[in-house]
């Protein structure tokens, strides 16, 4: 996406959201940022956000005919009879007492971040 059409929709939600009662709130500074630091902070949490939604839309199963995990590497399973199971790879093979065979993997997603 633009980072103009990302701006776009970013003030479309913001005048929604804040219904700004003066003008201004949108003026760019020569450097990209935002003039009103609320603008400007809210414009950032704006595209981590967005970042971050668009890190779990791109999620694939990888079929492990096509590639593995690294060694030690902790993932989301898709089993043969289709359940999904967290499971360590190891010594060329997904750990587990489980006896149904994985059929697809994908890289477990980023621990949630501290909020301060």
């Amino acid at each position: 996406m633009s980072k103009d059409k990302m701006r776009g929709q970013f003030e479309a939600w913001y005048e929604a959201w804040q219904m700004p009662s003066e003008s201004g709130w949108f003026v760019l500074e020569d450097d990209g940022d935002y003039y009103l630091p609320h603008t400007d902070t809210a414009w950032n949490a704006w595209r981590a956000a967005l970042s971050q939604s668009e890190q779990v839309l791109n999620m694939v199963w990888i079929p492990v005919s096509e590639r593995l995990p690294e060694k030690r590497e902790r993932c989301l399973c898709l089993t043969e009879d289709g359940d999904i199971e967290v499971r360590k790879f190891c010594l060329h093979k997904f750990a587990g007492a489980h006896t149904r065979q994985v059929t697809h993997w994908m890289p477990l997603p980023a621990a949630p971040k501290e909020v301060e």
